[in-house]
């Protein structure tokens, strides 16, 4: 006997309607994932009916993948917002006076100061992945994107705001847990939404204008940001890209030890952490920041 998993008559103007939902909610991107994930789907069930190797007693009968007709709704754009200078000023001073949680501004705070780590990476943080003898944040391979193990020099900035989250979340595994439960991850989502507010104008109750907003970005940007004003200060894409664990395709790369350009990525991260000091607290980036991405330059290449 066989036991059918999937509905084998499912039609395109049936998947069409599906994704033409959430289209018309406004959510142009979420349909986009929302026809992917379908596609994924379906064309899992075929290839599980179809497999040679296996001798499959459950199928999913599946004759054609009713997706693959339907255009997608919506192409993504590459993101191209990143802050200036004085924008990140602005950004971490408003954000102290911003009425959002003291998770959510640290949280942000912490995607400047850990050098642009991703959102997510940063959002679920353990505090067991933190040595601050060694002031290093080590994440294991089931925590990165590209299940490659990856170690963050901390600067003594990053280690000041991470303290301040131990003082209220020591108990939890996790540096921003959730906030009915100690246990449970921050959902991802919450940051998102916490920027968004706090890009909006607000009124008051009589309606008059208190916050004319900030220049509408989102989490992701400042990884951007923060890749983008690294090159302006010196320092050289490719410990830009090992900062960012980027996948790095090249035969030695994709064996190395997540040890490996340890000490270049922590000078890089001195500079930066450097010329983010300065920044918030109002100041002009001096020369000598300049002459030490020259020396770190060529030690190394």
């Amino acid at each position: 006997a066989y036991t059918i998993l999937w509905d084998s008559e499912s039609k395109p103007a049936q998947i069409r309607d599906i994704i033409r939902a959430v289209h018309k909610r406004g959510a142009k991107i979420q349909a986009n994932h929302t026809r992917t994930y379908l596609m994924a789907a379906y064309s899992f069930g075929i290839r599980f009916d179809n497999d040679v190797i296996h001798d499959n007693k459950t199928l999913f009968r599946l004759d054609y993948n009713p997706v693959r007709d339907i255009p997608v709704p919506a192409r993504s754009k590459p993101g191209e917002r990143n802050l200036s200078a004085d924008e990140i000023y602005d950004l971490w001073h408003k954000l102290d006076a911003s009425g959002m949680s003291l998770s959510a501004k640290t949280c942000i705070k912490l995607l400047f100061a850990t050098g642009g780590q991703r959102v997510e990476e940063v959002l679920h943080m353990r505090w067991d992945e933190l040595d601050f003898n060694r002031k290093l944040w080590e994440l294991s391979s089931s925590r990165t994107k590209n299940s490659k193990p990856h170690v963050v020099p901390l600067s003594d900035l990053a280690i000041s705001l991470i303290r301040d989250m131990k003082l209220i979340n020591s108990k939890s595994t996790y540096v921003f847990p959730h906030k009915d439960n100690n246990e449970l991850l921050m959902p991802s989502h919450s940051i998102s939404k916490a920027v968004n507010r706090f890009c909006e104008p607000r009124k008051n109750r009589k309606g008059d204008l208190i916050n004319s907003g900030f220049t509408k970005f989102i989490p992701k940007d400042i990884r951007r940001t923060v890749k983008s004003r690294m090159g302006e200060i010196g320092i050289s894409k490719e410990i830009r890209d090992r900062l960012h664990n980027h996948a790095l395709h090249d035969v030695s790369s994709k064996h190395y030890d997540r040890f490996d350009y340890l000490q270049p990525k922590k000078d890089a991260m001195k500079i930066w952490n450097d010329w983010l000091v300065i920044i918030i607290n109002g100041e002009k980036p001096e020369s000598n920041i300049i002459d030490i991405t020259t020396r770190f330059k060529s030690t190394a290449s």
